[in-house]
């Protein structure tokens, strides 16, 4: 973030645990330029017409502890997966992530076993202590791979993190960074 400061000085980088949904109504009503967010926001984003591109893409990783009888490939198919149990983050707190699952699973015509939700990815990350069952993420979740975890590609599917801005609202920098990331 120094050298951001540095190279471009009109720039200011707020870094901010909000909701989702606190977030795209800060960015609706002006208060942030852009936001960026877990790509399965694009749900709501696509709702809202707010417009979004990805900024970091990478292969869907599926988190599990090293006893898992999965963890000894170098890869998974969605197919090895549906048989096993999910950790997700809850559909009441975090609708557009399950909607995300679903769909994942369903363009393969299989359906997710979720055994376990949390409300948000902090809890997840605690519980990975005792964590018995599968977390789907990207490779951005802050997901400390200790001695008892591992993380394996998900053959096939990517996903990562999106940024959302108004397009009636963009300086030269967000103009140029856009360019750039496109």
């Amino acid at each position: 973030m120094a050298h951001t400061k540095n190279e471009h000085a009109s720039v200011k980088i707020q870094v901010e645990s909000d909701s989702m949904e606190i977030l795209r109504e800060k960015l609706a009503s002006g208060v942030y330029d852009i936001i960026f967010l877990p790509h399965f926001e694009h749900y709501s984003l696509d709702q809202e017409a707010i417009a979004w591109k990805w900024t970091a893409k990478d292969c869907v990783y599926a988190y599990m502890p090293k006893s898992h009888p999965l963890s000894v490939k170098k890869f998974v198919t969605l197919s090895d997966l549906s048989d096993y149990g999910l950790v997700a983050l809850d559909e009441a707190h975090n609708p557009n992530y399950v909607k995300d699952i679903y769909e994942l699973f369903a363009s393969e015509g299989l359906r997710p076993k979720i055994t376990a939700s949390m409300a948000n990815a902090y809890t997840i990350k605690a519980s990975r202590w005792n964590l018995k069952d599968i977390i789907i993420a990207d490779a951005f979740f802050d997901l400390p791979l200790t001695g008892s975890l591992v993380r394996i590609p998900v053959k096939g599917y990517s996903n990562g993190i999106i940024c959302a801005y108004r397009p009636d609202h963009m300086s030269q920098v967000l103009k140029d960074f856009l360019t750039m990331i496109s």
